[in-house]
């Protein structure tokens, strides 16, 4: 409703005006109506130039929790990495045991999990 109230007034400013400059000639007005408006270029474009600041500019708040949010997606991905090379590890050590206990039974090689038996004792 503001911009409705501003309209009335503008119109009331407009006419009143008129109307006085039109007694400085002899001429007297029954009606005035604003039928079309135009504003300059220069501001124009100073408001065409707002609206798109506006819309492309976000705000501190929204820049900083974007930046919070990728923060904490690169923390979580690093996480997930670093649990996953642990796991791997473990893959690996596990396979490379069970290949040990496979591959070479302490009964049939004097290697015990690519270690030698020396009269008893693993070197």
């Amino acid at each position: 409703m503001g911009w409705l109230n501003s309209a009335v007034q503008v119109s009331r400013l407009v006419r009143e005006n008129l109307t006085n400059r039109a007694l400085r000639f002899n001429l007297v007005l029954d009606d005035v109506s604003i039928t079309h408006v135009a504003f300059s270029p220069e501001f124009t474009h100073a408001v065409e130039a707002k609206q798109v600041r506006t819309r492309a500019t976000p705000s501190l708040e929204i820049c900083l929790n974007m930046v919070l949010k990728i923060a904490q997606q690169t923390a979580l991905r690093a996480a997930f990495l670093v649990d996953q090379a642990i796991q791997e590890k473990q893959v690996i050590h596990l396979s490379s045991l069970t290949r040990c206990q496979v591959d070479e039974p302490l009964s049939s090689s004097p290697l015990l999990c690519g270690r030698r038996v020396r009269r008893g004792a693993l070197s």
